[in-house]
């Protein structure tokens, strides 16, 4: 199945399953999600995520279904097209551990 790149940003009100709805609407229109980020920005919740998406699928409709989720319909959405030459990825070896910790977090 041919598919396209884009990058998808939503910008939202923060609240519990905003991922989970986000994500399943993306599996439910066969969409492909590659390396995402979620962050905290005071009481907004910003949603990145390089997605993969199905030729057939536009990038309005795919706006549209995520406007039509009840916790998206004031979010910001935006989704950008975009092509890469294909390019070795760099070694998959871990070299640096990171360790967070905070009120918010549990400790591992």
């Amino acid at each position: 199945m041919a598919t396209y790149k884009a990058l998808l940003t939503v910008f939202s009100p923060d609240r519990v399953g905003l991922i989970s709805e986000v994500t399943g609407l993306l599996f439910d229109h066969g969409v492909n999600i590659g390396d995402t980020s979620f962050s905290i920005l005071g009481k907004g919740g910003g949603f990145n995520s390089i997605v993969e998406i199905p030729q057939d699928l536009s990038e309005q409709d795919l706006i549209n279904a995520l406007k039509s989720l009840a916790s998206l319909i004031d979010a910001d959405i935006d989704l950008k097209r975009f092509s890469l030459p294909d390019q070795e990825a760099p070694p998959k070896s871990v070299t640096h551990q990171i360790w967070f910790e905070g009120s918010d977090q549990p400790v591992c």
